[in-house]
């Protein structure tokens, strides 16, 4: 796990290079390393995890010397991949070991020196990858399939710029210094609580494609996609409950036991939720030793915790379990970070608990492993319900007068009613996923955001195959997996822990696990009304029913209490400062309605105010 950066076209000076580099310090605190090629550079900040020696610090050259690579990530199979490296006819070995590193970077350059683009086929893992050819002076880009580890990239004036973050980019002066904000990001902001790639919050940096390459050569850039979920989907689903259960549990268990770590310490998540018990069980029985589970509750006595579950849990399985109760000071710190954490605004407000829970794992530990990925895969929403319900022809054709109606009851009734009242049916899936979310709906993007600046939202959410028809519930699923996991949940996460120098796995994120997970039958994933039914038969193989007899929560923070209480005088200020994005008039009669009791706005008012301490902080 590390940072890493680099341009392309252009000289610069030793003071933007250094400032990128400090930029992302926290990404790699055990060496930085830097290789130039006249008016092109690569560089990297390592946080050791595979083969910690110096010998496999970076930038690496391939054995022939030709490439020079600089990535971030692990590749979970390198061994495996090694053994085919060496078997080719091709392989070239460096000295009489074949290796000068037992790394996995070494392994993944040799790997490109023998197949070329193809080889990013073959490698299973979380990476993001720059690759130098000298010869050809031809740089290639390779980020994972579903974007675990994070890429931008800036390209204006025959000048090519890559780095980890936005942060690392914006440092270097030369390059940002005229910069503007991309004013569609800031509707999609609103409508999503985060911005969809490609586009970020400014028009000259570009989030670069999950599972995909690139190839710049002579200034020109060509992106490829190389792997599609849909391109996974096979004619005749997979329905036979046993038969599932057991090759999933198989699949599973090979992913955790790729991505234990053999160097360095590690611990898990332990939310008390279905996926995180799942993935902490597996650990723990594929671990010589008792493994460290980590749990995060608030001091607010009225909001519901998880974690006297997630200690049962603990106890059932035998961990060494480490709690950490959130304080409102503990809150009031870290707020204020949030938008130089995140480099753009960044809405998930469960980045809160999750960097703090990073910083407690951090003290113990380089890895962690989370359960990330089980609700989009195994159908673990509200909003997949709804998606079930809106396809109902009769409730679709008296949605509007239903709307009206309930819009006069209570606040669950007020968000159902933003829920079944919806203009463009091409937007339902993007529709349903915010109005759960608590987001502005589009039609009201128009009145919050300045007319001068407005612009419609326009990503694509066409989702198409022709190998076999998918349910309403399928293609919310796959939304939220094209754009919700990527964009939201592996940003929080990626962010959060290496913000604290930590590596975070996924392994239910495996592709192949991904892959198979697709074609299980829907009426395996909900069955009878109930979430994640099958796969809570594998977890029920290692953790008893009993303690998951409640409902689903999430791993938010009482938010919407704090804003009227420890938070008002900071929000307050936030909300009503004056910039060319928002509308302060709108705001003001929407916090009016908030504090009247109209308690389910309150998302609505803290996206408001990540886009102004945005602004404030970038004038």
């Amino acid at each position: 796990m590390c940072g890493i950066f680099g341009i392309i076209g252009a000289e610069f000076s030793n003071e933007d290079i250094n400032a990128m580099s400090e930029s992302i310090e926290h990404r790699g605190k055990d060496f930085f390393g830097i290789e130039k090629f006249g008016d092109k550079f690569l560089a990297h900040r390592r946080l050791g995890i595979v083969d910690i020696s110096d010998n496999a610090n970076q930038p690496m050259f391939s054995h022939n010397g030709r490439y020079c690579v600089v990535y971030n990530g692990e590749i979970y199979n390198y061994l495996e991949l090694k053994k085919e490296v060496e078997s080719h006819s091709n392989f070239v070995p460096y000295g009489e070991n074949k290796w000068k590193t037992t790394s996995d970077t070494e392994i993944l350059l040799e790997a490109f020196s023998l197949w070329g683009v193809n080889f990013v086929h073959k490698l299973n893992g979380m990476f993001a990858v720059a690759i130098y050819d000298k010869e050809s002076q031809t740089t290639y880009l390779f980020r994972d399939r579903l974007g675990e580890k994070p890429l931008f990239y800036y390209h204006k004036n025959d000048v090519f710029a890559f780095a980890s973050e936005i942060k690392a980019l914006k440092a270097n002066k030369t390059i940002s210094k005229d910069w503007n904000f991309d004013n569609q990001a800031f509707s999609e902001f609103l409508y999503l609580g985060y911005i969809p790639a490609p586009r970020t919050v400014y028009e000259d940096v570009k989030k670069f494609p999950a599972a995909s390459y690139g190839i710049l050569k002579n200034g020109k850039l060509k992106i490829e996609k190389y792997w599609s979920a849909l391109d996974s989907l096979k004619a005749e689903t997979f329905s036979d409950e046993k038969n599932v259960v057991e090759k999933l549990e198989d699949i599973l268990l090979k992913s955790v036991e790729l991505r234990l770590p053999k160097e360095v310490s590690f611990g898990t998540f332990l939310s008390g939720g279905i996926d995180s018990s799942l993935i902490t069980a597996m650990v723990q029985k594929l671990s010589a030793t008792t493994i460290d589970t980590y749990t995060l509750g608030f001091a607010e006595k009225s909001f519901v915790n998880e974690m006297p579950w997630a200690k049962k849990i603990s106890q059932h399985l035998g961990t060494n379990h480490h709690e950490v109760i959130v304080s409102e000071t503990d809150i009031l710190d870290l707020i204020p970070k949030l938008t130089s954490i995140y480099d753009e605004p960044f809405g998930d407000s469960s980045a809160l608990p999750t960097i703090i829970v990073s910083e407690l794992v951090s003290k113990n530990h380089k890895v962690a492993l989370a359960g990330d990925g089980g609700d989009e895969l195994f159908f673990g929403y509200g909003s997949y319900i709804w998606a079930q319900r809106l396809s109902n022809p009769l409730l679709r054709t008296f949605s509007n007068p239903i709307s009206t109606l309930l819009s006069f009851g209570g606040n669950r009734y007020k968000r159902v009613s933003k829920l079944l009242k919806y203009d463009d049916i091409n937007r339902i899936k993007s529709h349903i996923f915010s109005q759960e979310q608590y987001c502005f709906a589009i039609k009201d993007l128009e009145k919050i955001i300045n007319s001068n600046v407005y612009k419609p939202i326009g990503f694509d959410e066409d989702i198409s195959t022709a190998i076999r028809k998918l349910s309403v519930v399928e293609k919310q699923a796959h939304f939220d997996l094209q754009y919700y996991l990527t964009d939201d949940l592996l940003v929080k996460v990626d962010r959060a822990s290496m913000y604290n120098t930590l590596e975070v796995r996924t392994p239910m994120l495996d592709h192949n696990l991904v892959e198979y997970a697709l074609n299980i039958d829907q009426s395996l994933k909900l069955k009878n009304g109930e979430a994640k039914y099958v796969l809570k038969q594998v977890l029920y193989k290692y953790v008893p029913a009993e303690l998951y007899d409640r409902p689903k929560w999430g791993f938010g923070a009482p938010l919407s209490k704090w804003m009227k209480t420890i938070l008002k005088d900071y929000f307050e200020d936030l909300l009503f400062t004056e910039n060319s994005i928002i509308n302060k008039t709108e705001v003001e009669k929407l916090y009016k309605k908030y504090l009247s009791g109209y308690d389910y706005l309150y998302n609505r008012l803290w996206l408001i105010s990540r886009i102004n301490e945005f602004l404030e902080l970038n004038k």
